[in-house]
């Protein structure tokens, strides 16, 4: 993450104080408060993006690439599917760049989002046995 061991080791036992207190005066969350206890820790870095997307790469609930034909329709100025969706083997995506499962709302608050896929994704290359 960049950040010095010693200064993050300080903020992690701050927080498990305010957690056994039952108060966040620092983020003012309310609701349950966990303490940072039981390994092991994940961490990641988070930082302001000034940019969105509302459409990708097209990705099916298990986070695989699929491959779709379209066909532009100039009456209703739509692109229809030609063909059935078909699954890249081995070919995953996350994050921003399958903006579209997020929706067509733009804004903040994809981040949990692009982390889940990310963690699916990241779990079920994982689990691929061939690569054949």
């Amino acid at each position: 993450m960049g950040v010095p061991g010693a200064n993050l080791e300080t903020t992690i036992q701050k927080y498990n104080k305010n957690v056994t207190a039952g108060q966040d005066p620092d983020f003012e969350r309310s609701g349950p408060l966990y303490p940072i206890a039981v390994p092991p820790f994940w961490a990641a870095r988070w930082c302001g993006m000034p940019h969105d997307q509302c459409a990708g790469i097209r990705v099916n609930q298990n986070m695989q690439v699929v491959d779709q034909m379209f066909r532009w329709q100039p009456e209703s100025g739509d692109s229809v599917p030609i063909s059935e969706e078909k699954v890249i083997p081995h070919l995953y995506a996350a994050g921003e760049c399958t903006g579209g499962t997020g929706g067509t709302v733009r804004g903040s608050g994809k981040r949990g989002w692009y982390q889940v896929h990310g963690y699916l994704a990241g779990y079920l290359v994982g689990r691929e046995t061939s690569l054949d």
